[in-house]
């Protein structure tokens, strides 16, 4: 066989701001794209809030450690934080904040991941549309503002009828 192909092709891992071929130890064929390396991240220890820059505390729940804001109270989940919690019923104790603080806060979405500064993406839940967030697509981090974690976790008719009163996310 002569050529490349699709199933030929070495996979690659993006490090940094360059791409570099990476063979599996099993040497597949198949073409497999990750964007992200685990602990690319810079620790928790630290952090600020990405809305309104104060400290963030750690708050445990169900063996998940999440970051909340000590101030406007809204919630920063690691990858894969925010699914895991969403199947753990009574998780949403770690929302304290203010529904309206939240509400506020959806103003100010233009922002820097707070662990790895990457220009983070704004983003609508599909399931509930009123909910929106911001996604670092380099660490896989999540931001749901005050509030916005207790309303995901529990979907009734409400959510229908808050879909049809918010405003599309520009």
């Amino acid at each position: 066989m002569t050529g490349w192909t699709s199933t030929n092709i070495a996979p690659v891992i993006l490090v940094g701001p360059k791409v570099e071929p990476f063979v599996k130890p099993d040497h597949a064929k198949l073409l497999q794209i990750s964007f992200h390396q685990p602990n690319y991240c810079a620790s928790t220890k630290g952090m600020n809030c990405p809305k309104c820059e104060s400290e963030m505390e750690v708050i445990k729940q169900g063996g998940v450690e999440v970051d909340r804001c000590s101030s406007c109270k809204g919630i920063w989940f690691d990858e894969f934080e925010l699914e895991t919690l969403k199947k753990d019923e009574g998780s949403e104790a770690v929302d304290t904040g203010d529904t309206k603080t939240g509400k506020e806060q959806n103003k100010n979405d233009r922002l820097t991941c707070p662990k790895c500064s990457t220009q983070m993406i704004r983003m609508v839940d599909l399931n509930q549309t009123h909910i929106w967030f911001e996604h670092c697509t380099v660490c896989g981090g999540n931001y749901l503002d005050a509030g916005e974690f207790r309303d995901l976790m529990k979907e009734d008719w409400l959510d229908h009828f808050k879909a049809l009163i918010t405003p599309e996310r520009n």
